[in-house]
């Protein structure tokens, strides 16, 4: 089962992902803070895919900077950002693909094509 980390501080918003891609049946880990996140992934934890807010409110660690720390580590990692802005988009031409921004609010069905195109699945 695929594992997706995903990194968002709106409670809510990491509600709803983990009930979506649960449900849809992906292994989850989810995390408020960038920081949260830092440490596991310099220690070699290889998610599937990450999904992340592209900016973090009250973080010092933008999603932006955690996918670039995240691909150091895993360099074919899939990022899938989700912004709230979309003149953000710019800033992204630093990751390379696989990635894709999505403007939030994402829909399901949207969500999970996004995931399943990027890792090849269909659960």
């Amino acid at each position: 089962m695929p594992a997706i980390l995903c990194i968002d501080g709106d409670e809510t918003v990491r509600d709803w992902l983990d009930a979506v891609l649960s449900e849809a049946g992906y292994e989850v880990e989810l995390a408020e803070m960038a920081s949260d996140v830092v440490k596991p992934l310099r220690d070699k934890y290889t998610p599937n895919l990450l999904i992340t807010a592209f900016e973090m409110s009250e973080e010092s660690i933008s999603g932006l900077a955690l996918a670039k720390l995240a691909r150091d580590v895993h360099p074919a990692l899939p990022i899938v950002f989700l912004s709230d802005t979309p003149v953000l988009e710019k800033k992204a031409d630093e990751i390379s693909a696989p990635m894709l921004i999505l403007e939030k609010p994402v829909g399901r069905e949207a969500l999970v094509a996004a995931i399943q195109g990027f890792l090849g699945t269909e659960i």
